[in-house]
């Protein structure tokens, strides 16, 4: 990994501090937190908890990454407890002040930071407060789960508490996030189970795998088969609208980029190939050749397809593009200068300059970034690549190549794994 630049000097403007510590939560404060369930529509989630009795005990809480109801639904499970939340640091644009008041955990997507996991350590064991955490650190893109860290059976020896993982059902199906809130079914109710991963003596007991392989059989998902296998009917004329956002290749002609949407419907623009979505989230081939029973089976499809370009060295992308930097909650983004971007074979690689002059380089072997976090719109101003390091969160705006944004994610995530089976086959032979 390397790392050459200089960060602005904005005059007035002062950094987010990633250094400094979380405070104790304040009791009055968090309780705002109660009203999660009545914000995101949760009051009538069902919650189970399997294997224990109540949040008193400070545990490590890990959960699916489905939709903003995630949170009601885990609010509402504890009541009256609040767990100290683990968030990404942008997301303390929506209040940063009250964020560190109530102790939230600030987290650069996808960088490795030791200084999260001592300060996950000091809330549990100061603190006495659970800590809940998305392991797969963005929405689920398409109702199923996404890759995540290996590392979380480590993380829960280290933490040495017990482990508990929330398994939802419905979330998603309530608001894909790529429909940005243009459809939301009220009607639907969801349920989350709370299974009992590990106790605190199991915690030191177990190996970090046997911990591991329990918290990825409860982080297993898939929306629409939950959907289908459960008659669910949703009524809507939008089951499809602005699908394109996740959805980048077609299965019939191959072409990228190529599909468009409206309404319960998503056709190819170049061959043709259209699918349409019932109320039960069955998708139906109207025309073409290729049947693919569910959304998520497509989205599935792609990713192994540009798997199969990562490991054939045919994946290649590049464009310039608009810089911006987070600065700190108050202030929020700011446009900082141009840059060119280049994900090949060899890593990701930021090259530009800044408005001030100044160059900026960053480079990332595969090994070096796990995933990454791309969206297909932001703040209405396009799709966007979050390329950061250990102290600093740019945003990428492509200028020229905005379709398909979600590629660069499945492909990250196709080399990193690629490099890891690379590095532990040279230390077999060795």
């Amino acid at each position: 990994m390397m790392h050459k630049f200089k960060i602005m000097n904005y005059k007035s403007l002062k950094k987010f501090d990633m250094k400094k510590d979380p405070h104790r939560p304040l009791p009055i404060i968090k309780h705002v937190f109660w009203l999660a369930p009545l914000v995101t529509n949760s009051l009538k989630t069902k919650i189970e908890k399997v294997g224990f009795k109540d949040f008193k005990e400070p545990s490590l809480i890990i959960m699916q990454h489905q939709s903003e109801k995630d949170f009601g639904s885990i609010q509402k499970a504890m009541f009256p407890y609040v767990p100290v939340y683990v968030s990404a640091t942008e997301e303390f644009i929506r209040g940063e002040t009250f964020m560190k008041m109530v102790g939230t955990i600030p987290k650069i997507k996808w960088t490795r930071d030791i200084r999260l996991l001592l300060r996950m350590r000091r809330v549990i064991k100061k603190f006495k407060c659970s800590v809940a955490i998305f392991p797969e650190a963005k929405w689920s893109a398409c109702g199923i789960t996404e890759q995540f860290s290996e590392e979380l059976g480590k993380t829960a020896k280290f933490l040495d508490c017990r482990v508990i993982v929330m398994q939802s059902f419905g979330n998603y199906l309530n608001n894909p996030f790529w429909q940005y809130n243009k459809f939301k079914n009220k009607k639907l109710v969801s349920k989350s189970i709370f299974h009992l991963v590990c106790t605190k003596e199991e915690s030191q007991t177990l190996s970090s795998d046997e911990i591991q392989s329990r918290i990825n059989k409860y982080m297993e998902y898939d929306e629409y088969k939950y959907q289908l296998d459960n008659h669910i009917e949703i009524k809507s004329d939008n089951h499809l609208q602005d699908v394109e956002g996740i959805i980048y290749k077609c299965p019939d002609c191959n072409s990228f980029g190529t599909w468009t949407s409206k309404g319960n419907t998503m056709k190819c623009k170049n061959c043709g190939l259209t699918y349409r979505m019932d109320n039960y989230g069955e998708l139906h081939l109207e025309k073409g050749k290729t049947k693919f029973r569910t959304l998520s089976d497509l989205y599935r499809w792609e990713k192994e397809e540009t798997k199969k370009e990562i490991y054939n060295d045919s994946y290649y992308y590049e464009d310039n593009c608009d810089l911006w930097q987070f600065i700190n909650g108050h202030k929020g983004f700011i446009k900082i200068g141009q840059s060119h971007f280049i994900h090949d074979k060899t890593g990701l690689t930021l090259d530009g300059t800044l408005d001030n002059g100044e160059k900026i380089y960053i480079h990332k072997n595969p090994i070096d970034q796990e995933s990454i976090h791309v969206a297909p719109m932001w703040n209405n101003k396009g799709p966007i690549i979050n390329f950061s390091t250990n102290d600093d969160i740019f945003f990428l705006l492509p200028r020229n190549k905005k379709r398909g944004i979600w590629k660069i994610m499945h492909a990250v995530e196709a080399q990193y794994v690629k490099a890891k089976i690379e590095i532990n086959d040279d230390r077999e032979c060795t």
